[in-house]
């Protein structure tokens, strides 16, 4: 690990952007000092030419309150609802402003818990009596509290309210957590699938993409 930090001394931003010291920074400056200490090279803002200089363009020139509906977990379904159809939702059990509010009485054996505003913040619950309930309760009052769009300046999520959801629990058939596919459109069109599976089995998670053939 020392070696990556000789190689790229701008990785030491990474650290200090996870946890919240360059906070103070604008956007702009922000972006490049990350996009250089995960890249190692500057960020072509002017003229972006590869997918994450593009993303990085948007963030600062895009149109977030656009995005808001999509990043959240809760608002979208509504959307998602009217698009495709309810069936197409996975079943949703609960939501509320303060984990404390949560009655797991009232739950089932399998569940999954998460905050609305950000990614990464999800709890599984395969069974039900041996969850961690004041754990899960702590680890989503944090996530309530973080402003999550700050860690990217990824602004469509500075809007979303935070609360918690329940949502149904999807069970593969196996140790894994369900296979989670991302397809990734370009002017409009599906270009190439991201499938990512064994998740949650202590093993490394694999990623697969695949073109649309």
């Amino acid at each position: 690990m020392l070696k990556d930090y000789i190689r790229n001394p701008y990785r030491v931003f990474m650290l200090l952007g996870d946890r919240g010291l360059l906070n103070w920074l604008s956007d702009e400056p922000f972006l490049r000092l990350i996009y250089r200490a995960n890249i190692g090279q500057k960020l072509n803002l002017e003229n972006p030419q590869t997918f994450c200089e593009k993303m990085n363009w948007l963030k600062l020139y895009g149109h977030p309150q656009q995005y808001t509906l999509y990043s959240d977990k809760l608002g979208v379904r509504a959307h998602v609802a009217e698009r495709l159809g309810e069936e197409y939702l996975v079943p949703l059990l609960g939501v509320w402003n303060d984990p404390d509010e949560i009655d797991f009485r009232a739950l089932p054996e399998r569940f999954v818990l998460k905050a609305t505003h950000d990614s990464g913040s999800a709890y599984f619950c395969r069974d039900r009596a041996a969850f961690d309930q004041d754990a899960a309760r702590k680890k989503l009052k944090r996530a309530l509290r973080t402003p999550y769009y700050m860690k990217g300046r990824e602004r469509q999520y500075e809007h979303v309210v935070p609360r918690v959801i329940a949502e149904a629990y999807l069970d593969s058939g196996t140790d894994a957590l369900a296979a989670d596919y991302k397809v990734y459109c370009f002017g409009g069109e599906a270009r190439f699938v991201h499938l990512a599976t064994d998740r949650g089995t202590g093993r490394h998670m694999k990623i697969t993409i695949f073109d649309t053939q």
